[in-house]
């Protein structure tokens, strides 16, 4: 009979080890499913989302301390990301002008107009920003302030006409009438 009692106390603590082996299994398992999803979330370049998912594990998931460890890893990068991805905010005339420029190439016509319209307020007899700012415009199909900013661009040095003619970036304005005239235009 002592011999019965032991086998069942031996079955008894063998079944509680399997069942908190199966629970730390599940919680690892679980654990590493957020981890698999946080790292696609990066790739994605969502980064805040990925952030989250990272803390969610160092906070949800504490006795997993590798994949703890590699979260935090991987949350200092979303954040050098994020720091690394701020907008740039030049000083100088001439820098704005530049980062605008930047933007217009980025295809972010909103961020470049914003960018050069500083740049004009900063300078408002630089022909080069008005004739990127147009550009901008221009590509946005406004042709209205594309024309604007042109004529003036065109008044304060005549070349830009010459420049406009062959810039593609004017090409989605290029057939309304007024746009048309001051590009033909030789005075």
């Amino acid at each position: 009979m002592a011999k019965k009692k032991a086998a069942a106390r031996s079955r008894g603590a063998s079944t509680r080890k399997k069942a908190r082996g199966t629970e730390e299994s599940e919680r690892y398992n679980k654990a590493l499913e957020t981890f698999e999803r946080a790292i696609k979330t990066l790739h994605k370049g969502d980064v805040d989302k990925a952030r989250t998912q990272f803390d969610g594990i160092i906070s949800g998931f504490p006795a997993e301390s590798e994949l703890a460890d590699r979260a935090r890893t991987f949350r200092s990068i979303c954040d050098r990301r994020t720091r690394d991805s701020r907008p740039h905010s030049p000083k100088d005339m001439e820098g704005v002008v530049s980062y605008g420029v930047f933007l217009h190439n980025q295809g972010d016509f909103k961020g470049a107009i914003d960018r050069l319209s500083k740049a004009v307020e900063m300078d408002p007899k630089s022909d080069h920003a008005q004739y990127c700012l147009a550009a901008s415009y221009a590509q946005l199909g406004d042709a209205r302030e594309a024309t604007r900013l042109l004529k003036r661009a065109i008044t304060t040095d005549p070349y830009n006409r010459v420049l406009a003619q062959t810039d593609s970036d004017f090409d989605p304005v290029r057939n309304d009438p007024t746009v048309s005239q001051i590009l033909s235009s030789t005075t």
